[in-house]
């Protein structure tokens, strides 16, 4: 029935070359609510809230001095460098609708908003004085999805789905589906496959297909262990390398029953 949920995410990016580092810690909260006795239909809503870290080392730095032409170097670096260290606070919200029916079409649908402040990340802004540093703040980022789950008949249903997700000028479109075949009801016991394409637009404002994406994933008792690979348009038939992606995800589906 009614269910409440909590999660900590721990993120950490290094660049050791440089010293610098990105450091992240978010608390997760959301409620579920059952919108029926068959409890196969929920409501959901959730936020979070976070703190993210930012340094980099200066000793990691060279600067050049320069040199007068005849009796060495005369004038030393005179670069301004802004602090080294700083820390913003993060929030993000969304909404989430879930139709599971033991029988008929399912219907997963949900949006979120993140960056809701849209957090100031230039280690050169002046809190005091804004207008003597430069400003990079975090564009707030909206993302949306929809997928369903379609019954075909002997144990074999389609999963089309669509995801669209927007930050600034950047836009980036998901849409594909899985087929999923029951191979041991008992245990739970089924195969996906399934595939995509991902159209994408930024400052000229052309969209354009940036890649096509295949899956295949070994449901077994709630869990599924996927294997994908995204295949970059631009580097088919090209000399060029490491352009598409190989992920392995694994997720646990639920209980809606």
């Amino acid at each position: 029935k009614d269910a409440f949920g909590v999660g900590v995410l721990v993120y950490n990016d290094r660049v050791p070359k440089l010293g610098c580092s990105n450091n992240q810690i978010n608390v997760t909260a959301a409620f579920h609510k059952s919108l029926g006795p068959s409890n196969d239909q929920f409501l959901s809503a959730g936020f979070q809230v976070g703190i993210a870290q930012r340094n980099f080392s200066y000793e990691r730095f060279n600067f050049e001095d320069q040199f007068a032409g005849d009796n060495g170097y005369t004038n030393p670096t005179a670069e301004i460098l802004p602090p080294n260290n700083f820390a913003y606070g993060d929030i993000g919200l969304g909404i989430n609708y879930t139709y599971a029916p033991n029988r008929g079409i399912g219907v997963y649908a949900g949006a979120a908003m993140h960056h809701v402040l849209e957090p100031e990340i230039s280690f050169f802004y002046n809190e005091e004085n804004p207008e003597l540093g430069s400003t990079d703040f975090l564009h707030r980022k909206y993302s949306a999805y929809v997928n369903l789950s379609i019954p075909l008949g002997l144990g074999i249903s389609l999963q089309p789905r669509a995801l669209v997700y927007a930050q600034g000028p950047h836009l980036a479109m998901n849409g594909g589906a899985n087929f999923r075949f029951v191979l041991d009801e008992i245990n739970g016991f089924a195969l996906h496959t399934g595939g995509w394409v991902r159209p994408v637009s930024s400052f000229d404002e052309q969209l354009t297909l940036d890649a096509v994406v295949g899956m295949v994933g070994i449901e077994y008792s709630n869990f599924l262990l996927g294997f994908s690979y995204d295949a970059r348009i631009d580097a088919v038939g090209s000399q060029r390398k490491q352009r598409g992606a190989f992920e392995i995800s694994i997720a646990y589906l639920g209980e809606y029953d």
